[in-house]
């Protein structure tokens, strides 16, 4: 019911005026972006299980302030995460309701999500959150989209003002014990390493007509590159390619993926962390030390 409840929003939200769009998110290639990101989901987690307003109101506080912080760094980010957070955050909050999760179900859910980062990315988790703190404000709101985005709808339900001192607030945020951690946590997602996986021994695969089922928490934009994931399922009428949590895989006019560690066997090829299984016709080939993916002539 979650998944078609989701699905369901998709089909509908071009009437609600919530046009589909899935950008990049290049500031979550850095240390700093992703670190602001992944707390000010925590501090929602928090305020979302607190049944006393005033502690509510402080956590909210906290992540509007992370949130701000990060704008002022990464001034695209605002632009690019409400546009995430609008189409993929509303849909899993419309998929949330209609699941019928009872309270401690619901807390569990997200708890899974922030601790193991496995099962959903960030705009979907940032995103449903907001507007479960919008419902649990008691005031309407929905009637105020798209013109307004979740997290600015929030500041006004509950009214919280950021003002200029918000940076030595989320300074002091970063250093308590539950959140000091992550800066070196998330430097394994760097620009650098990644270019590197990248460079040599790569395969190719076309990726016009691709459906893509995104469920990762590797977001990194590689400049004239493409953008780095991993969690994810791609089908195509060449087939359907599986990179699990541990993999990586580069999106851009193609999909590319490296062949360290390549094998063949029948109709799939494996490589580290990822699988590809081929349709009737398609064949990979070597080509100038790369591999291609394409159809029999």
């Amino acid at each position: 019911m979650e998944f078609i409840a989701h699905e369901s929003f998709h089909l509908i939200q071009d009437k609600l005026k919530i046009p589909a769009s899935n950008p990049s998110l290049p500031h979550l290639s850095t240390i700093e972006g992703r670190t602001l990101l992944h707390v000010e989901i925590i501090e929602l987690f928090k305020a979302l299980k607190e049944s006393q307003a005033q502690r509510r109101n402080f956590h909210i506080k906290n992540a509007l302030a992370l949130r701000t912080a990060r704008y002022a760094q990464f001034p695209d980010a605002m632009h690019l995460e409400s546009k995430c957070e609008m189409n993929e955050g509303l849909a899993e909050y419309t998929g949330r309701i209609y699941a019928g999760y009872s309270t401690g179900h619901l807390m569990d859910e997200y708890e899974k999500d922030i601790v193991f980062l496995e099962s959903i990315s960030y705009p979907y988790i940032s995103g449903s959150l907001y507007a479960f703190l919008n419902d649990k404000s008691g005031k309407k709101w929905k009637n105020q989209l798209p013109e307004k985005s979740v997290s600015q709808l929030n500041a006004f339900l509950y009214d919280v003002l950021i003002n200029d001192g918000y940076n030595e607030l989320v300074d002091s945020l970063l250093k308590v014990d539950d959140y000091k951690e992550y800066p070196s946590k998330f430097s394994t997602f760097s620009v650098d390493g990644l270019e590197k996986t990248f460079s040599k021994n790569i395969l190719v695969i076309p990726s016009k007509g691709s459906q893509f089922q995104f469920k990762s928490n590797v977001v990194v934009s590689i400049p004239n590159k493409g953008t780095v994931y991993n969690n994810i399922i791609i089908t195509n009428e060449w087939g359907s390619l599986e990179v699990d949590i541990n993999g990586r895989v580069l999106i851009s006019d193609n999909i590319s993926l490296n062949s360290d560690s390549l094998s063949f066997e029948y109709n799939q090829v494996k490589g580290k962390h990822w699988a590809l299984k081929l349709a009737p016709l398609w064949e990979v080939v070597e080509n100038n030390g790369t591999y291609i993916l394409q159809k029999h002539n």
